[in-house]
């Protein structure tokens, strides 16, 4: 009768340990999606960084050429005019 009981006590507390387990992993599960969830937004920010990042550089790379151009017409007009006298 003895060996049941313990057999019984030791089966109760396997079931309390399957249930802890079982509970910590569900909440593992939930903080893994909400993990992936948090993820998947940082890199949407990262690709709209990025693609922010690409149009900055694209528009600063035609001002400088415009800038470049606007200064060779300054500077060959005043070449000319001074050529001119």
């Amino acid at each position: 009768m003895e060996i049941i009981t313990k057999q019984e006590n030791e089966l109760q507390t396997l079931r309390s340990e399957f249930g802890l387990l079982k509970s910590d992993l569900v909440l593992r599960m939930e903080l893994t999606s909400e993990l992936e969830v948090q993820v998947q937004n940082l890199e949407k920010k990262v690709h709209a960084a990025e693609e922010e990042a690409r149009d900055a550089a694209h528009k600063l790379s035609i001002a400088l050429v415009e800038k470049k151009g606007v200064a060779d017409q300054v500077g060959g007009g005043n070449y000319r005019l001074l050529n001119t006298t």
